[in-house]
């Protein structure tokens, strides 16, 4: 345990005073995740409550607004702390592999925002980061959320075992999310999963783009891939209402033997009988580039029929 740690701490669970190994290591309260954007007068009081835990459920489906608190722990209140904030998620067997990890960024693009406290004073960072439409997790796989509180004399932890040096370090923290309950069966949505692999030799630029030729009324879809791009960015798009004869898509620059799993997911209204079908395909092509005018070679392409009945 650290007795001469004396800047911006984040806990690893509501109990803890000073950076150590201290179990549960897994359920920072001070990595608060809101199912909306918090308004000035929530980010007061996550400051004076700083013995509570004001997370909400994660709508793994939808937007969710993520803010980092931290206590100076400078006995001088003179001392003024300033830090920058990162922040990334995981699956949960993942925690010690960084290169596994996606980094999250505000509204506006930003992977990083600025926290700032004087001495025995709690913060909290006023702009969120923004996690959303994020494959569900399976029951034994929950995400991770990691948080790093970073100078120049304070860097993130680093070393063999992450997972123990992010417990173990003052300036980091992470928490375990809930994996949700799974829903009844019932026909209005479902998902498809599976696996790409390009074997490309270079970084390549591609467009992955969506079509759906049978729908139902007022449908919506999105996809994501679980293995981020070259840039460390998400490859998804929202969720979004299909129109015929649409095409959705969107760019990406692929590092070399890029592979991932790859998800799509299809909601709409029950119909009168119960049943849901949808039609769709999903195409990754790589750019190529002739004078003003871009093309597209194909390189790989999934086409899907799938229908869903509700059962009683």
């Amino acid at each position: 345990m650290s007795q001469s740690y004396d800047w911006l701490f984040i806990r690893n669970n509501l109990q803890q005073t000073e950076p150590g190994a201290q179990e549960p290591s897994d359920k920072s309260p001070d990595i608060i995740t809101r199912s909306s954007q918090a308004s000035s007068d929530d980010l007061n009081e996550f400051v004076t409550g700083y013995n509570q835990d004001y997370s909400q459920d994660v709508d793994y489906r939808g937007e969710n607004y993520i803010y980092v608190r931290a206590k100076n722990l400078n006995t001088d209140e003179g001392n003024r702390a300033i830090g920058s904030v990162s922040l990334w998620y995981c699956l949960g067997d993942h925690l010690n592999n960084k290169n596994r990890w996606i980094r999250l960024s505000t509204e506006s693009g930003d992977n990083t925002v600025i926290i700032q406290a004087k001495g025995q004073e709690v913060a909290v960072t006023e702009t969120p980061f923004i996690m959303a439409n994020v494959a569900p997790p399976a029951q034994d796989t929950p995400y991770r959320l990691i948080a790093f509180i970073t100078d120049k004399a304070h860097p993130e932890p680093s070393g063999q075992n992450l997972k123990e040096a992010i417990i173990k370090a003052g300036n980091a923290a992470y928490r375990t999310l809930p994996v949700p309950t799974p829903p009844p069966v019932k026909a209005d949505g479902f998902g498809w999963v599976s696996n790409l692999k390009l074997n490309n030799t270079d970084n390549i630029k591609v467009t992955v783009q969506l079509s759906a030729t049978q729908f139902d009324a007022d449908a919506e879809m999105y996809f994501i891939f679980d293995t981020p791009d070259a840039d460390g960015n998400v490859i998804s798009i929202g969720k979004t209402k299909l129109v015929p004869n649409q095409v959705y898509g969107t760019e990406a620059m692929l590092p070399k033997n890029y592979a991932s799993k790859v998800s799509a997911y299809y909601f709409a209204d029950k119909t009168d009988g119960g049943q849901l079908k949808a039609t769709f395909t999903l195409q990754i092509l790589e750019q190529h580039k002739t004078g003003p005018i871009i093309t597209g070679k194909l390189l790989e392409q999934f086409a899907v029929s799938l229908t869903q009945v509700s059962k009683p």
